[in-house]
């Protein structure tokens, strides 16, 4: 794998590493912001519709309050007055505050007259039975002990939730006895704010709180108290919900409801941070291409051509001619800084070599003793002294790669040339040889070896004198 590979996998690795964490980064955020945001809008919401419901029960106090000071009631509740429920259907405060119930009590708790009116069909009809198990169960509503009495809130009932107020009618002259009770009230279905969380587009349900609440209710109860009466969650991920807490008639948390809407910014969300894992992407590769162009012209290029005179140098007939041109300050100039010094150590070592291989060639050449470089695997001649020259009556260029076999008188043919040679090579004993020479009489001589190890292998180095003269 060449370095440019290295380099490209891991620059794009990067990338790729670097693109996922931002184009996760960016999308976890936004979709925090977009559920923060969509939290705080439902939440914002659920406080809009307890606003409203309170509200709502100061207007139905405020019709009980009024229906409490009426004469004709202290009248009915005393047994002297006549029916004034007969007309209530056509009350105008009655109908314009969406009221469905208006009962009066005596001082003893006890019905004095009643209606319960369908405000969709426009009709009276019977109470329900479930008010009227409440109120024969309980005299919290139907009795006020002392003037600044009251009762208001939520009345669980079977069919649905009742907002319920309940009033002491007070006597005409201060200090006297309370006369009685007037209750109001208004099935939850017809709240306003009811009709504005419909028409907000979000979601209504509601559950007792002494009911067996549903998951999710269950889950966000421990959330709620009168300090904090709103909580919002997500829910599978595609919706957002805020639960709002409301009191019963005793103060007591008595409903919760949950205000719904789907997540309508979550596609946008998904679409921002869709865009802007696009942008990120786009921007990368333009980096990135950048960056490698930078690093193909500022690196790999050099890289290239400190390589290639690398390899140069092995194909140089001359170390001297070797050069290396890439210069800088980087790693990759010092490299080739490095190689420029091993570069000149080899000339100068080249040189003494050289030198050293002329003063010996000449101390060689200038011996009185005849000496044959042979090739330990053919046993050719590959060097010989003027003196070997000499001796032999020949030509230096007419020996060079001369089987030196050829030069040895012998006998046992190839076989006591081996032992001859092999004997030479182990030093083991001195040879009496005698040798050819070109038009003269064969010449004896003693020859001893040696064995010399160069680079390019081994050479045999036998020296040999004449019989005579070794006397």
């Amino acid at each position: 794998m060449t370095l440019r590979t290295k380099i490209l996998l891991i620059v794009m690795l990067g990338f790729v590493g670097l693109t996922a964490v931002v184009f996760t980064f960016a999308r976890v955020s936004v979709d925090q912001a977009f559920e923060q945001l969509e939290k705080t809008s439902v939440g914002h919401d659920g406080a809009i519709i307890q606003m409203v419901y309170q509200h709502e029960l100061r207007l139905l106090t405020k019709t009980a309050l009024e229906w409490a000071n009426r004469q004709g009631v202290r009248e009915l509740v005393n047994g002297t007055g006549a029916d004034m429920l007969a007309d209530g259907l056509h009350d105008p405060p009655l109908i314009q505050g969406n009221v469905n119930l208006l009962m009066i009590l005596d001082a003893e708790g006890k019905q004095v007259a009643s209606r319960f009116y369908d405000l969709t069909g426009r009709r009276a009809v019977p109470l329900p039975k479930s008010f009227l198990d409440f109120l024969a169960e309980d005299s919290f509503v139907r009795v006020h002990h002392h003037v600044e009495s009251h009762v208001t809130g939520i009345l669980p009932l079977m069919e649905q939730p009742m907002i319920l107020v309940s009033l002491p009618i007070l006597p005409q002259e201060s200090g006297g006895l309370i006369e009685g009770t007037v209750i109001v009230g208004r099935w939850w279905g017809q709240g306003d704010f009811l009709r504005m969380a419909t028409k907000a587009g979000l979601g209504t349900y509601q559950q007792y709180t002494k009911d067996d609440l549903a998951p999710d209710f269950a889950a966000a109860a421990p959330h709620l108290n009168r300090n904090q009466p709103i909580h919002t969650v997500m829910l599978r991920g595609t919706s957002v919900a805020a639960y709002v807490l409301f009191d019963d008639i005793y103060g007591e948390p008595g409903l919760i409801l949950r205000l719904m809407k789907e997540r309508d910014n979550f596609l946008a969300s998904f679409a921002v941070s869709s865009r802007v894992g696009i942008f990120t992407v786009g921007a990368g590769v333009f980096f990135l291409i950048v960056a490698l162009v930078l690093l193909e012209a500022t690196t790999l290029s050099r890289m290239r051509v400190l390589v290639r005179e690398i390899r140069d140098i092995e194909s140089t007939k001359h170390i001297a001619a070797a050069k290396i041109s890439i210069k800088g300050r980087d790693e990759i100039g010092r490299i080739a800084e490095g190689v420029r010094y091993v570069l000149s150590a080899l000339k100068v070592n080249r040189f003494r070599w050289v030198r050293s291989e002329r003063r010996l060639q000449n101390v060689i050449e200038a011996l009185p003793t005849a000496i044959v470089f042979l090739d330990t695997q053919t046993y050719g001649i590959r060097r010989v002294n003027q003196r070997a020259v000499e001796l032999l009556e020949s030509d230096a260029n007419a020996l060079l790669g001369l089987p030196f076999e050829e030069l040895v008188l012998h006998q046992g043919g190839h076989e006591g040339w081996m032992t001859l040679i092999h004997g030479l090579e182990n030093r083991s004993e001195t040879a009496e040889i005698s040798l050819h020479r070109h038009a003269a009489e064969p010449l004896k001589v003693t020859a001893t070896a040696s064995e010399l190890s160069l680079d390019e292998g081994k050479l045999l180095i036998v020296s040999f004198v004449p019989t005579g003269l070794s006397r």
